[in-house]
């Protein structure tokens, strides 16, 4: 829930909940603990004759990561059928990505991300005594509201 206090409203981190959904069906990330997202652009400029600067941020997608502590084998077997199709088959598809966001006043906010490329980029660190906590990179041509 959002948090409410005399001097405002804002967001904490258990008010996102994301879903994947790829190639080989739906991954609910098992204990997720952090989700990241930005947008990424291209910078272009015009320097007029005259002093005057032209600025323009143009949108070139979104990326992130994802962090989750090792519940089961989901995610190790999301990116071990992803690669064996890719490796028989030659083909690789990308994923969509749901982000659900409660917002202060109550409402649900729904964000799709199109087009996502997933690497696992730590598969997990095994050690005694500690959580094994995974991360996703992502990386989507865009996102919309839905």
């Amino acid at each position: 829930m959002p948090v409410v206090n005399t001097d405002g409203v804002f967001n904490v981190g258990r008010d996102l909940t994301m879903v994947l959904v790829g190639q080989f069906g739906r991954v609910d990330v098992p204990n997720l603990t952090a989700f990241n997202s930005r947008q990424e652009t291209a910078s272009i400029r015009s320097d007029r004759l005259d002093g005057i600067q032209l600025l323009a941020e143009l949108p070139k997608g979104w990326s992130g990561t994802i962090d989750g502590d090792r519940g089961n084998r989901v995610i190790d077997d999301f990116f071990a059928s992803t690669e064996a199709a890719w490796i028989t088959s030659g083909i690789y598809n990308v994923s969509v990505m749901y982000v659900y966001l409660l917002e202060p006043g109550g409402a649900l906010s729904t964000w799709i991300y199109d087009n996502v490329a997933l690497r696992l980029d730590d598969a997990g660190n095994y050690r005694g005594d500690a959580v094994v906590t995974q991360r996703i990179m992502w990386r989507a041509n865009r996102r919309r509201g839905a």
